[in-house]
């Protein structure tokens, strides 16, 4: 192994002799050397802290690669710890340390704690290990602690809760588990707790409801589990409520409602019931409303329609039932409503046609019925609007469809597909776009009203003698919901290249029958099939025509072709 030189060895027992050589240098890049000086470094030759706060430094130094440290400029070099990299003082003691960012690793030593004036503790985002020391619990003056961004495990110290004075912990980005203890609710100064994205179990305590400092609340990513607690709602100065991505269940508590300087409340991706309390229209200074992937149910309150500065409302994947409030409509600065994946039913409110700020529209996977409001044509502002898989009908209004020009419309295939009852403008420039699947995708609607037909009413499968050139094929244009069978010109349908084969000399023949006996008159037509371009290969039949104002129709249904033996055409 490479030795150090006997020069730098004399350099360093300076320093250990008399605590400041002649000529101050930063400590050696060798980490024999530099090791050698820590352990030796004598805290009885400074005099700015006292020798127990200088003797705490070092242990810190020694205990966390001090070395290797991104920054370690005058550590243990000079008699003056005041000025070492990322240490404070006041009137004679450490109230400082602020090593976030510096390569730090290894564990806290416990005698941090006996720094009793420290006033902040910045270790974040290093790579220290091992558990927080319960000593941390003695430093009473303490008023911030920033932990984030390491590798600290095991559980949180009780002894916390005694920090009287404390006002943030952030020790985001751990691996620290165990529960919350119910102790930090004695913090009666705190304003900021974040605990998200470790792997802390068990209940969120009913007593960080005592917390009436408290601004910002982090606890997102653990694995908390059990209510969340009504004593939140007293919480009457928090801004900030993150708890999604949990195992929490039951009930949202109405108390939260309480919370009048809200902006933002994230409760997604846990196992959340019962129904949005309305009590949340009282969160007038709410911007983001996330209750995404849970399992609540019900109605969307009306009341949200009364959150004037909501910016963001996302509830998709539940359980949600019943119509969309047209009171969303008064809400003049939301940019994103993302509702799918629910049980939503009845119109889109055309009131939505109102919000101008609207980016994103999001109501695919519902059971939202009737026609696209002619309303939603005035969003100018939207990227995304997904209406597909619900029960949608009718023209889709051509100021709708001119939002496509967008290309995150354009190009998207949750438009509208899966709404068999929508149909397009039959002009320039909206032409079908299908995609691989026969899925109409983005603003790539057919051109056509796509129609339910039934080929051989009444049979199933649809068997098709397909050496016999005379036989006559019925085939019947169904009345539905979205579509009236005796608008079709009869005169204009044909079928796989035939036409009607019944004719008089005053012109086509027209047959009006109920044939799905649903109550409502359909249309049926009759073709010979060697007038079409059937074969014995084929396995579908698609039919097409205009209605009465012009418009194009094309339905297809499945056929079964046999080929009969001892039949000649």
């Amino acid at each position: 192994m490479k030795r150090p030189s006997i020069s730098l060895l004399l350099a360093a027992l300076t320093v250990t002799a008399c605590g400041e050589s002649s000529t101050p240098t930063a400590p050696t890049d060798d980490p024999l050397l530099a090791s050698m000086a820590a352990a030796a470094y004598d805290c009885t030759v400074q005099t700015q802290v006292p020798e127990a706060e200088c003797g705490v430094l070092v242990a810190l130094y020694n205990g966390t690669g001090g070395p290797a440290w991104a920054d370690n400029t005058n550590w243990l070099a000079t008699s003056e710890p005041c000025g070492w990299y990322g240490v404070g003082c006041f009137d004679g003691s450490v109230t400082e340390l602020g090593l976030n960012g510096n390569k730090l690793n290894g564990s806290i030593p416990s005698e941090l704690g006996d720094l009793s004036n420290l006033y902040y503790l910045g270790l974040g985002d290093n790579q220290l290990s091992g558990p927080i020391p319960a000593e941390l619990g003695n430093l009473s003056n303490l008023v911030y602690t920033h932990l984030f961004s390491n590798q600290l495990s095991g559980p949180i110290p009780a002894e916390l809760g005694n920090l009287s004075n404390l006002e943030g912990i952030q020790a985001i980005g751990n691996q620290l588990s165990g529960a919350i203890p119910a102790e930090l609710g004695n913090l009666s100064n705190l304003k900021r707790l974040n605990l998200a994205y470790n792997q802390l179990s068990g209940a969120i305590p009913a007593t960080l409801g005592n917390l009436s400092k408290l601004e910002d609340l982090g606890l997102q990513s653990n694995q908390l589990s059990g209510a969340i607690p009504a004593e939140l709602g007293d919480l009457g100065n928090l801004v900030y409520l993150a708890l999604y991505s949990n195992q929490l269940t039951g009930p949202i508590p109405a108390a939260l409602g309480n919370l009048s300087n809200l902006a933002m409340l994230d409760f997604g991706d846990n196992q959340l019931t019962g129904a949005i309390p309305a009590e949340f229209g009282n969160l007038s200074k709410l911007w983001s409303l996330n209750l995404v992937a849970n399992q609540l149910s019900g109605p969307i309150p009306a009341a949200l329609g009364n959150l004037s500065n909501l910016e963001q409302l996302w509830v998709f994947d539940n359980q949600l039932s019943g119509p969309i409030p047209a009171a969303l409509g008064n809400l003049s600065k939301l940019k994103a409503l993302v509702l799918h994946e629910n049980q939503l039913s009845g119109p889109i409110p055309a009131e939505l046609g109102n919000v101008s700020s609207l980016e994103r529209l999001d109501l695919r996977l519902n059971q939202l019925s009737g026609p696209i409001p002619a309303e939603l044509g005035n969003l100018v502002n939207l990227s995304v609007l997904w209406l597909g898989f619900n029960q949608l009908s009718g023209l889709v209004p051509i100021g709708v469809a001119a939002l496509g020009g967008s290309a995150p419309l354009a190009g998207d295939c949750w438009f509208v597909p899966g709404n068999h009852g929508l149909y397009m403008p039959d002009i320039e420039p909206y032409r079908a776009y299908v995609d691989d699947d026969g899925l109409i995708c983005g603003l790539g609607l057919s051109s056509f009203v796509p129609v339910a037909i039934d080929i051989k009413p009444g049979s199933d499968p649809n068997s098709i003698a397909c050496n016999t050139p005379m036989e006559a094929i019925a085939v019947g244009i169904l009345t539905t919901d979205a579509f009236d069978a005796t608008t079709v010109d009869h005169t204009t349908v044909t079928f796989e290249g035939a036409s009607e084969m019944h004719t008089t000399p005053q012109g086509v023949q027209r047959h009006e029958k109920d044939v799905d006996l649903d109550g409502d008159l359909d249309l049926v037509l009759h073709f010979r099939l060697g007038e079409t371009v059937l074969t014995c290969a084929s396995t579908d039949g698609t039919l097409s025509g205009e209605t009465f104002d012009g418009q194009t129709i094309e339905g297809t249904d499945a056929v079964h072709m046999i080929e009969q033996s001892g039949r000649r055409p």
